[in-house]
């Protein structure tokens, strides 16, 4: 038996009523994309104006979802980095003004080399992960397992804004344990942006690749990298231009490469 109710209308509320049905549609539609990659995650960036609910809506459903605490996987880190290594915030956590990463300050004497790594989740690995990270509501933990498992994900993601971001993921556990096989990864990340691919981690893989190669007794290939950086990164094929401080490393990194070499 097929039971009918009728819904009665009032004309004039009908075109609020579709327009909030397009609004959700295009909001669905924007995620879609987000997802397969074929536009990139700034969303978020542009909000300025509106409810701080509307706020959180848009950056919970477009852009990026979430940031992994990550730093080398090396001798070098200090105990609070490693213990921050693997935390996983959402979006809206970073977006606090009292939010802070780290527990206390890190010890190293070069320098934090900690990175804050975004993902919007458009691999089964990422997707999950921002779902626990949804349910639980509090920042989570990621064990060496499973983040041998996220960044192993990123081979098999289409081009899209999360492989970079699992490049420099697996780059960074690597360093410690397989120093060339990071550097190449920090290598095909400069290369992606080099060839049109626009994302936020050339300026990251400029500072680990240097630091790297200066470590492994590359000098001159540290300098060139060095030098490459400073003459053609700085607001030319960066999504996030390198702050001062991070133009100041590798401006000192550079002297010492200078000395260095001179001294061979």
């Amino acid at each position: 038996m097929t039971w009918l109710f009728p819904i009665q209308l009032h004309t004039e509320f009908l075109p609020y009523l579709l327009g909030v049905l397009g609004l959700l549609m295009t909001w669905e539609l924007h995620d879609i994309e987000l997802r397969a990659g074929r536009i990139k995650p700034r969303g978020s960036r542009a909000i300025r104006h509106g409810s701080r609910a509307i706020r959180q809506w848009v950056q919970s459903h477009g852009g990026v979802r979430m940031y992994i605490m990550a730093a080398p996987n090396d001798e070098h880190s200090c105990v609070t980095c490693r213990q921050a290594y693997g935390q996983v915030f959402s979006a809206a956590a970073i977006k606090n003004k009292r939010f802070r990463p780290l527990d206390t300050s890190c010890t190293n004497p070069s320098g934090c080399r900690c990175e804050l790594v975004g993902l919007i989740g458009n691999g089964p690995e990422a997707e999950q992960l921002s779902k626990t990270l949804r349910q639980s509501g509090q920042p989570i933990m990621l064990s060496e397992s499973q983040m041998v498992q996220l960044t192993a994900s990123a081979g098999a993601l289409p081009r899209g804004p999360d492989r970079p971001a699992l490049y420099l993921l697996e780059a960074l556990r690597a360093e410690g344990v397989n120093p060339q096989f990071a550097m190449s990864r920090y290598r095909s990340l400069i290369c992606q942006a080099m060839d049109g691919e626009v994302h936020g981690y050339v300026v990251p893989a400029y500072l680990r690749l240097s630091d790297l190669l200066e470590r492994t007794g590359n000098l001159a290939a540290a300098l060139s990298v060095v030098d490459e950086f400073l003459n053609i990164v700085r607001g030319r094929i960066s999504e996030d231009p390198p702050n001062r401080s991070q133009i100041k490393i590798m401006s000192a990194r550079r002297a010492r490469l200078l000395r260095l070499l001179q001294a061979q």
